[in-house]
């Protein structure tokens, strides 16, 4: 198959200046009230444009007792609506909306159901697996992710040839344990300065270009928020009166920039991770957790390898269990049903942070405007991965009579 789909993923009116009618300003020392505008808006402004290809099939064999579909799809995506952040000498404090390039999605689907009945039981099985493969096939200039720290820190960018957001920073490789450590590595060794800045306990950052100095010519790529592929497992049936079904889920291959570990092990303010004990001291040398400190000279909270993690993982979403009562004697009722359901059971993962299964910044909270990452008038696109604080998946279990009269 093959189509043309058009979209307007911008807020609305975002194709018009905005001006703030109650911008006070000094006239004579003396504040008088006045209009300022407060967002830019670019004439030129277009749909942004998706083109799809997809080719697939599907299979039933044995009067449909297994089922099988694969598909492949190539979906094109022009003139891409993103909100680019302004420097702040513009004036300007929201993104400005603009066409900025092309991105190429593709993959694999395959789905699988399997029915089988036998005496009392009836059951059905049922799997699907998806590859991804996404690729920036033009862009004129990189794109600066979402600021996502209070002091404007950004942890993505956008770069031609390569996957959307992909994570951006220094390399670190554990912490120094004492200034022997740093008067001998040759990450610093014509880098004076930072020699003179930084002491034992901090980050030492990989020097990328071989020239000894650590600058921002060493910063590269530390990860990817796209995924490899990701599965589902549906499991269902009937045994006389008893019925059952769960349902399973995960993403493989994919990093998240966990802004957590910024916030509850760097910043000043708020509450720690039980990480912070772990911290490097004098005495406790043999540790990746840089020293505590108000300062950070060094710049230990910088956008580094420290906070990217791997974010695949298995979950188990839904698991439910029911029982059918005979109520045949009981002429007004119909049938009843007794269930119990549990959600969000358990996960399996490698990630430190409360919840991997995030899809933008904030996981969730990106509609607090005044919350730090991707707002919600921008472009999701521009905040996957990035772990803002999400909060944790409720873990829940609901108990339930049905009744038919």
């Amino acid at each position: 198959g093959f189509g043309t789909l058009g979209s307007q993923n911008i807020p609305d009116y975002a194709y018009q200046s905005v001006f703030n009618l109650n911008s006070g300003t000094s006239v004579n020392n003396v504040l008088a009230p006045g209009y300022a505008q407060t967002s830019l808006a670019l004439e030129d402004l277009q749909w942004e444009v998706a083109q799809t290809v997809n080719v697939g099939f599907d299979v039933g064999l044995y009067d449909d007792k297994i089922t099988f579909s694969a598909e492949y799809y190539n979906k094109a995506v022009k003139d891409v609506l993103v909100g680019v952040a302004l420097p702040s000498s513009v004036g300007f404090s929201q993104p400005v909306i603009q066409n900025v390039g092309e991105i190429n999605n593709s993959g694999f689907e395959f789905e699988g159901l399997y029915r089988m009945k036998t005496g009392g039981l009836n059951l059905n099985i049922g799997a699907n697996i998806s590859t991804f493969n996404s690729e920036i096939t033009s862009l004129p200039n990189p794109v600066v992710g979402p600021t996502i720290t209070e002091d404007g820190v950004r942890g993505n960018r956008f770069i031609e040839g390569e996957a959307p957001g992909v994570y951006w920073g220094f390399e670190v490789d554990g912490v120094y344990a004492d200034q022997a450590a740093i008067d001998s590595d040759a990450n610093l060794a014509n880098d004076d300065t930072r020699k003179a800045i930084v002491q034992p306990g901090d980050f030492i950052r990989i020097d990328q270009n071989g020239d000894g100095v650590i600058d921002g010519d060493d910063q590269t790529i530390l990860g990817d928020p796209t995924p490899d592929f990701i599965y589902g497992l549906n499991l269902s049936g009937t045994y006389k009166n008893l019925d059952f079904g769960l349902f399973l889920q995960g993403t493989q291959g994919n990093e998240i920039y966990n802004v957590t570990k910024y916030y509850n092990i760097f910043w000043a303010d708020d509450n720690k991770l039980s990480d912070i004990k772990n911290a490097w001291t004098p005495s406790n040398t043999a540790t990746d957790i840089p020293r505590t400190t108000t300062s950070d000279a060094a710049q230990n909270g910088a956008p580094s390898s420290f906070f990217v993690e791997d974010g695949s993982y298995l979950r188990l979403r839904t698991l439910e269990l029911g029982y059918t009562l005979d109520v045949e004697k009981v002429s007004w009722l119909r049938d009843v049903r007794i269930f119990v359901t549990g959600q969000n059971l358990f996960t399996i993962t490698g990630y430190s942070g409360y919840n991997p299964d995030i899809s933008s910044a904030n996981g969730g909270r990106a509609g607090n405007s005044s919350f730090f990452g991707v707002p919600s008038s921008v472009n999701p696109l521009l905040g996957r991965g990035l772990d803002v604080r999400a909060y944790p998946n409720t873990r829940s279990f609901i108990f339930g009579i049905q009744a038919g009269f």
